[in-house]
């Protein structure tokens, strides 16, 4: 396992819930910025990063979008501001 996967895995498992939420709102902008990375299953980890953050979020009452479908669905209400996201940034895969 590589040195970035470790990580990931390791934030996953372990610090998610330990992050800030504005912390959070920040690694959820960065992957959901990197998700149209292509190549390497990239843009997919950065997909499952944007929902396993939002998931986390909604246990904290802040509702973003969690996929595709969510962002697309008009009736969807997200009740924060999301930050920019910057690709390949803090959070991202």
């Amino acid at each position: 396992m590589s040195e970035q996967q470790t990580n990931f895995k390791h934030l996953k498992l372990n610090k998610m819930e330990k992050l800030t939420t504005k912390k959070l709102l920040e690694f959820y902008a960065n992957a959901d910025s990197t998700c149209s990375c292509g190549g390497h299953w990239k843009g997919e980890r950065n997909e499952k990063l944007r929902e396993d953050y939002a998931i986390e979020l909604r246990k904290r009452n802040i509702f973003v979008p969690k996929n595709l479908s969510e962002i697309l669905d008009k009736t969807f209400i997200k009740n924060v501001e999301i930050p920019e996201g910057v690709f390949n940034g803090e959070g991202s895969y």
